[in-house]
């Protein structure tokens, strides 16, 4: 639920206004059409299933407001149809340069408004993995690019750089590449690089710097599976406004132990390891957690049966696959939080691309490599933690996936997730007192208004869903306001709570492991937990590890509800069982008892056919004796 002032009547008048905390400053401005140093279009904000608006963002700084690069490029020309059809195409359009297109001579082409744009100002993309997701509108409208234009498609890694350019190949798709449409320019792990120097034609008074980092998602190609861009316009300490894009990623835990899965898979693989066997292989490296920093990996690989003897293997494609040795913690994510964290401090970084796909309760060896707003507001908290001075941040919730129940309609995902994430926007506020967040959960065409040390706003004419902000007010004046009924709290479809009917839902139930759905669901032992950093964990060898728990230093590996699958798991699901179990045993009886009497009227029958027989034998037997005397 959004929190926002009532509209439909104006607040009730009261004595005073209620008092602000003493640790609460004047409400800051906000970035606005006229007055901002990023602005982005809104090309498409969804994570699939319906293509036409999946993962793409148009950025430009304002001096070269015309000037776009295309964060990820999953939509292609259909934002661009519906901004048309909107209007809200003319507030990115260059209609001066539109309008001097060459109309004469042997190259003129002169095109319309969405061909134009899409040619001449949409001059590069940053694309995060080469999931087709994230490439769809970069493959469609390829061959509608200039030809020899060399637009530059900048990833974070070689082999990101591969798997686009393998999209954009024989015999997938005619080779852009090498045709000239595109020109693939890699910016190394970790590196900042000026745009200008990147792409010195089409951006060549840029003042933007890109700097890469390093995500895991699904350990589809390990650490350099997805990226994380910082474009700031200025290098490092000179820079006065950031946005940090996220590319696909899951929590840093999830992804260490997927990692760990996948290179023993892969070694099992290699020595052609039938499908129980690796997976008994699996199970075995279970027992090496990374709390232990690999110190009880001698006594895994010694009870390892096809893996024995290949301990420096494993070691090796450990540090091929994350960059780091074995012995070293790995959180790419954390590392992410931790590098921006000055940025964030001095006011520059105000604005957060980040992922949720899921709604809060999925398993998470069912995200595959993805986020849910718990997650979320744990790498918030994480952030928050660091923090030496106070910050606020402005989130842009993308890539929500759409969900096919039975009466949900496409906007069903979207309203949950705003509720999600309200309650979350509030515990965060009410709890740190270094950060400050709130959300923004976007629609196609959207125009995203970026500026240091400003709120980040959002404007189109289009759109008619509220996005999950706060407003300028302190969130705990909004619940002061609230309790002495001057305010309410909207929801998302306009309905009204009043404070005490503001609830905040807790995820942090029972907890699985990743290979349960393996194992039939079981749950996982729940008790004599230690604390951790969000609660305590066993793994599946406890009665191994003389039932010592083993704290998982970031997240769970599956947020469920206890009530619903861990608690409750023996009554919940006996009592029905053993319901069933009876009927069975009526239904059976019934059965029985009708077999049983179609046997005995089926002997009664064939009995009677005997005796009658029996006579009459007897009968024939006297008359034939008579006929003698």
């Amino acid at each position: 639920m959004p929190l926002s002032r009532k509209a439909s009547s104006p607040p009730k008048k009261r004595a005073a206004s209620p008092k602000k905390p003493a640790s609460s400053k004047k409400a800051e401005a906000s970035a606005t059409a006229n007055d901002y140093d990023f602005r982005v279009f809104v090309c498409g904000e969804n994570g699939g299933a319906y293509a036409a608006s999946l993962t793409s963002f148009f950025l430009a700084e304002k001096s070269q407001k015309f000037n776009f690069i295309s964060m990820d490029a999953g939509t292609g020309y259909d934002c661009l149809k519906t901004a048309e059809k909107n209007g809200v195409l003319n507030t990115i359009l260059d209609d001066k340069g539109w309008k001097t297109q060459p109309t004469e001579g042997a190259f003129a082409n002169p095109l319309n408004h969405v061909g134009y744009f899409r040619q001449n100002q949409l001059n590069g993309f940053l694309i995060t993995h080469p999931h087709i997701d994230h490439l769809t509108g970069l493959v469609i409208a390829s061959a509608d690019e200039k030809f020899m234009g060399k637009k530059p498609v900048i990833t974070g890694s070689d082999a990101i750089a591969k798997g686009v350019q393998l999209a954009l190949s024989q015999p997938l798709w005619p080779p852009m590449f090498s045709l000239g449409f595109y020109e693939s320019k890699v910016v190394k792990q970790r590196a900042n690089e000026a745009l200008s120097g990147i792409a010195p034609k089409l951006f060549a008074d840029s003042k933007i710097h890109v700097r890469t980092f390093p995500l895991s998602h699904d350990n589809s190609l390990g650490e350099s599976a997805s990226t994380a861009f910082l474009l700031c316009n200025g290098r490092d300490a000179s820079a006065k406004a950031c946005v940090l894009f996220f590319g696909d990623t899951g929590p840093d835990n999830a992804e260490w132990r997927r990692m760990r899965d996948g290179i023993v898979g892969q070694m099992c693989d290699a020595m052609k390891c039938t499908p129980a066997e690796k997976q008994k292989e699996q199970k075995n490296f279970w027992r090496f957690g990374r709390e232990k920093g690999g110190e009880n990996l001698p006594a895994v690989f010694k009870t390892s049966e096809k893996l024995k003897g290949k301990q420096a293997e494993f070691k090796k494609l450990w540090l091929e696959k994350t960059g780091s040795a074995l012995g070293k913690d790995w959180h790419p994510l954390q590392d992410v939080w931790d590098a921006v964290r000055p940025h964030m401090e001095s006011g520059a970084l105000r604005t957060v691309f980040i992922e949720s796909s899921y709604l809060n309760g999925k398993p998470e060896f069912l995200l595959f490599g993805h986020l849910t707003p718990a997650l979320v507001q744990k790498e918030l908290e994480y952030i928050a933690g660091q923090l030496k001075k106070p910050c606020h941040v402005s989130v842009v919730v993308m890539h929500i996936k759409p969900t096919f129940k039975k009466g949900n309609t496409v906007d069903s995902p979207v309203k949950e997730m705003t509720e999600q994430f309200t309650a979350v926007q509030q515990q965060i506020n009410t709890g740190s007192s270094k950060l400050q967040v709130d959300f923004i959960i976007p629609k196609q065409t959207d125009m995203i208004y970026v500026k240091a040390g400003a709120l980040t706003t959002t404007s189109s004419k289009a759109s008619s869903r509220n996005a999950a902000r706060m407003d300028e007010m302190n969130v705990n004046e909004w619940m002061s306001a609230a309790a002495a009924g001057d305010f309410e709290l909207a929801s998302y479809d306009d309905g009204y709570y009043d404070a005490g009917g503001y609830e905040v839902e807790s995820y942090d139930g029972g907890y699985y492991d990743e290979y349960d759905a393996v194992d039939e669901m079981q749950a996982l032992p729940q008790s004599n937990e230690v604390e951790s950093y969000d609660g305590g964990y066993y793994d599946q060898y406890d009665a191994v590890d003389e039932m010592q728990a083993l704290p998982q230093s970031e997240y769970s590996y599956g947020d469920y509800e206890q009530n619903e699958h861990s608690a409750g798991f023996g009554v919940v699901t006996m009592v029905p069982m053993f319901v069933s179990l009876c009927l069975l045993i009526s239904c059976v009886s019934v059965v029985c008892g009708f077999v049983i009497a179609f046997v005995a009227t089926t002997a009664t029958n064939k009995m009677k056919k005997l005796v009658v027989a029996s006579d009459r034998v007897e009968d024939d037997h006297e008359e034939v004796e008579y006929d003698r005397v």
